[in-house]
C-alpha cells in the first residue's frame, strides 16, 4: 500500500496519520487508526484478530485484548459511518477477524519534498543571510497587497432542486428554475444586488437558456429525462405565450445575437446536435448534454456520455462543419458547462471518481486546470460577461426503497451514496444493484442483496445489468469496456466473458429460459438497436426489422417484449417474428412489468413523483389506474430511475434520485 489511499469519500495519509472526507480532515487517532491501516494494507482479505493483536499491542503489554480490539473497531466504524450489520467498509468475520470490503485505490500524487542541500563552501555562507533578507522583504511586500479571494453570495435558501440558472441580458438579474419541497417546477427571478427572489411563473417548465434579447427557451418538466427528452418552447421574458419549437429535446442554447437556437435532441436510437434547429451537425448513439455556443458562434461545446442514464463522459467541441474533437475524457461524473469570458477556455464541473464534482477549465488544445474545489459537489450553470459564475452546491444521492410481500411500509434498501436497482428475482428475495458514486469506486461495484435479512454479497467491480432467473449468476459490464459482458457466478466459479462482436453494449436482460439475453447496443458509429444473444456464446442477432425501445420488459413465456418508443408510447413486439403493435396512451409512459398471465402490462407515468402505475390490457387497449409509488419524503426527489415488480405483483423495489441544492453567485474565480 502506498502512502496515500482513497476509498469512497475518504482519503488516508499513512505518513501524517490524517484521514480526510470530501477534503475535510476528520479525527481518527490511536488504535482505530492502526486498525484501519492494517485492513487497508490487505483489502478484500481477512485480517485475523491475532494479527491485529500483535500489531496493536506488543508482546509484553498486558491488556484486555478482546475488549480493546472491539472498542477500536467500533470507534473506527463510527468515524466512517459504517455498521456491523450492513458493512460498507469493514466486515466482521465471526471469531476470525475483519475484512475491508470497499474498493481501495492508491493516490499517486504526493507532496514534493525538498532534498537536503549539500553543505555550502565558506565563501558562499554570506549568501544565506542575504537570501533570508530578500525573502523577508518579498513576503512583507506581498502581504501588503490585497488578496482577491473568491466571494460567494447565496441566492436560494429553500430545500429542493435547482436547474438551468442563467444571467439575464442586464448581467444583474438571475433566472433559474426550481422545484421546492413537493411543489412543481417553476421559474424564479433573483438579483445580484438584493436577496429578494420572486416567482416568475411557467409552472411545469424548466429554464434551458436565455438569449441576449431576453427570450427564454423552456423545457417541459413532465417529460424531461435521459430516455425521452422534452418539449422545447420559446417565450419573451417580458411576457407572451410560449411557442413550441421542437420535441424530444435534452437542452438548448442561443447564439450570441439571440436569433438562433442550438439543441440536443433524441431521435430513435441516436442523439443529435442541431444548429439551427432542424440542421443536424452531429449524431451518435451516446447521450449528449451541456450544449453551449461560443461567443463567435464558430464552436459548440458539449458533454458526451457513453451510457444513457449515467453522467460519466467526455468534454468535446464541435465545429459548424461537423468536426468533433475530445478535449478531456474519462470523467466519472460530468455535468454543467460554459465558455469562459475570454472564449479561450471551456469551464465545466466534473469528478474523476465518484460524484463529488469540482470546477475545471480546458482549452481547445486540451490543456486542463483546476479552477476550484469546495466541500461538496458543484454544478456549473453560467458565466457572465464580467466573469461572475453561477454554481449550485449539491447534495446528490441515488437511494433505493421497496416493499416486500406484506410489508406495511417501504424499506430503505440504500447501500452507499449511489445505489442503483438493476434487477429483482421473480420470487422477490434477491435484489441486484450497483454503486457508481463515491462509495462504488472508479469502476463501480455490483452487489446482490438478500432482502429477508439484508445480507449483501459483493459480486465485484462493474455495472450490474441483469440477474439470471435462478439467481445463480449475474450479467455485468465494465464501464470502460462496453464491447464485452461478464457472466459472474453467485458463489463459486469463474466469470465468463461474452463478446458483442463489435457492438457497444448499453444494457442486457435475461429471457425467462436463462439461456438467452436481450441486449441493447450499437455498432461503431451506428444507432442503438435490440439484439438477442445466447449466454453460452455466439454473436448478437439483431431483431428484424430494426427496432429500439426503452426500457424493455419481457413476457413470462419469453416470446414478447414491451417497451416505449421515441414518443414514449407503448409498443409490443414479437421477439422472433415481425408482429408489432402500438398501444396509444394518453400520456408519456414507461413499462414496468408483465402480468403473470401475460395478458396485461404495468406501466408508469414518465417523470412524476410519486409515480402513478396503470394496467394496460393488451387485447382491448383499456387503461386502468392501479396505484402510486414513491418515497414518503419527496423533498429534492428529481425522478424515479427504475421500478421493478415481481410477477405476482406483491413486491417491488425502485431507485430514486434526490438532489438538494443551493444556488450561489461566485466572484473572483480565475
Amino acid at each position: 500500500m502506498g502512502r496515500r489511499v482513497r476509498f469512497g469519500p475518504f482519503e488516508l495519509d499513512r505518513q501524517t496519520g490524517e484521514l480526510w472526507k470530501h477534503g475535510i480532515k476528520i479525527k481518527l487517532q490511536g488504535k482505530p487508526f492502526q486498525v484501519l491501516v492494517a485492513l487497508l494494507e490487505r483489502p478484500g482479505e481477512t485480517v485475523s484478530r491475532e494479527c491485529l493483536q500483535q500489531r496493536l499491542w506488543s508482546g509484553d503489554t498486558f491488556v484486555d485484548f478482546e475488549s480493546g480490539l472491539n472498542t477500536a473497531a467500533n470507534r473506527l466504524r463510527l468515524t466512517l459511518g459504517d455498521s456491523a450489520e450492513n458493512p460498507r467498509y469493514i466486515e466482521t468475520l465471526a471469531r476470525s477477524g475483519y475484512r475491508f470490503v470497499a474498493q481501495v485505490e492508491e493516490v499517486t500524487a504526493d507532496p514534493v519534498r525538498a532534498s537536503s542541500p549539500p553543505r555550502s563552501p565558506a565563501h558562499w555562507r554570506w549568501i544565506v543571510p542575504l537570501a533570508l533578507v530578500t525573502v523577508t522583504v518579498a513576503l512583507w511586500w506581498s502581504m501588503r497587497r490585497p488578496v482577491d479571494a473568491p466571494r460567494f453570495q447565496e441566492l436560494t435558501f429553500r430545500g429542493g432542486m435547482i436547474s438551468g440558472a442563467r444571467f439575464a441580458p442586464d448581467g444583474q438579474t438571475i433566472l433559474y428554475s426550481a422545484k421546492w419541497e413537493a411543489q412543481p417546477w417553476r421559474l424564479f427571478l433573483a438579483s445580484s444586488v438584493s436577496p429578494e427572489t420572486r416567482m416568475f411563473g411557467f409552472e411545469g417548465s424548466m429554464l434551458s437558456a436565455v438569449s441576449s434579447s431576453g427570450e427564454l427557451s423552456l423545457l417541459s418538466s413532465e417529460q424531461l429525462g435521459a430516455w425521452a427528452g422534452a418539449t422545447l418552447s420559446r417565450v419573451p421574458m417580458n411576457g407572451g405565450a410560449p411557442l413550441t419549437i421542437s420535441s424530444r429535446v435534452i437542452c438548448s442554447d442561443w447564439s450570441r445575437d439571440g436569433k438562433r437556437l442550438a439543441v440536443i435532441r433524441l431521435e430513435g436510437g441516436e442523439t443529435h446536435i442541431e444548429f439551427p434547429v432542424g440542421k443536424v451537425l452531429y449524431r451518435t448513439a451516446n447521450l449528449l448534454s451541456g450544449l453551449r455556443i461560443s461567443s463567435d458562434g464558430s464552436n459548440l461545446a458539449f458533454l458526451e456520455h457513453p451510457v444513457r442514464g449515467d453522467d460519466a463522459g467526455d468534454v468535446k467541441v464541435l465545429t459548424l462543419d461537423g468536426k468533433v474533437r475530445t478535449l478531456s475524457a474519462r470523467w466519472a461524473s460530468a455535468c454543467g458547462l460554459a465558455w469562459s469570458v475570454s472564449g479561450k477556455e471551456i469551464w465545466f464541473t466534473a469528478a474523476r471518481t465518484g460524484g463529488t464534482r469540482a470546477l475545471w477549465a480546458v482549452t481547445p488544445a486540451g490543456k486542463l486546470r483546476l479552477v476550484a474545489r469546495v466541500p461538496g459537489s458543484l454544478m456549473l450553470h453560467d458565466i457572465s460577461r464580467d466573469g461572475r459564475v453561477l454554481v449550485s452546491r449539491e447534495d446528490r444521492r441515488l437511494q433505493m426503497s421497496g416493499r416486500i410481500d406484506d410489508d406495511s411500509s417501504e424499506r430503505d434498501l440504500s447501500w452507499f451514496d449511489w445505489t442503483g436497482a438493476e434487477d429483482f428475482s421473480p420470487d422477490g428475495k434477491l435484489v441486484l444493484f450497483d454503486e457508481s458514486g463515491d462509495g462504488g469506486g472508479p469502476n463501480w461495484t455490483a452487489y446482490l442483496r438478500q432482502v429477508s435479512d439484508g445480507r449483501t454479497l459483493r459480486l465485484g467491480e462493474g455495472h450490474a445489468l441483469a440477474l439470471a432467473p435462478d439467481g445463480r449468476s449475474a450479467v455485468m459490464m465494465t464501464p470502460t469496456d462496453r464491447l464485452h459482458l461478464s457472466i459472474v457466478p453467485v458463489g463459486e466459479g469463474q466469470p465468463r466473458e461474452l463478446s458483442g462482436s463489435g457492438i457497444e453494449y448499453q444494457w442486457a436482460r435475461f429471457l425467462p429460459d436463462g439461456q438467452h439475453l436481450l441486449v441493447a447496443g450499437n455498432p461503431p458509429g451506428g444507432s442503438l438497436r435490440l439484439y438477442l444473444q445466447a449466454v453460452n456464446g455466439g454473436q448478437p442477432q439483431p431483431l428484424m426489422p430494426k427496432i429500439y425501445l426503452r426500457p424493455v420488459v419481457i413476457s413470462p413465456d419469453g416470446k414478447w417484449i414491451a417497451g416505449a418508443n421515441q414518443d414514449s408510447q407503448l409498443v409490443v413486439c414479437e421477439l422472433e417474428g415481425s408482429e408489432r403493435k402500438l398501444i396509444p396512451t394518453p400520456q408519456a409512459i414507461l413499462p414496468v412489468a408483465w402480468s403473470s398471465n401475460g395478458r396485461s402490462v404495468l406501466v408508469r407515468d414518465l417523470g412524476a413523483v410519486p409515480a402513478t402505475l396503470y394496467r394496460i390490457d393488451l387485447s382491448s387497449g383499456r387503461i386502468a389506474e392501479w396505484k402510486t409509488i414513491g418515497p414518503a419524503n419527496s423533498s429534492g426527489v428529481q425522478t424515479i430511475i427504475r421500478l421493478l415488480y415481481t410477477p405476482n405483483e406483491k413486491s417491488y423495489v425502485y431507485s430514486y434520485q434526490r438532489n438538494l441544492s443551493q444556488l450561489y453567485l461566485a466572484d473572483g474565480w480565475k
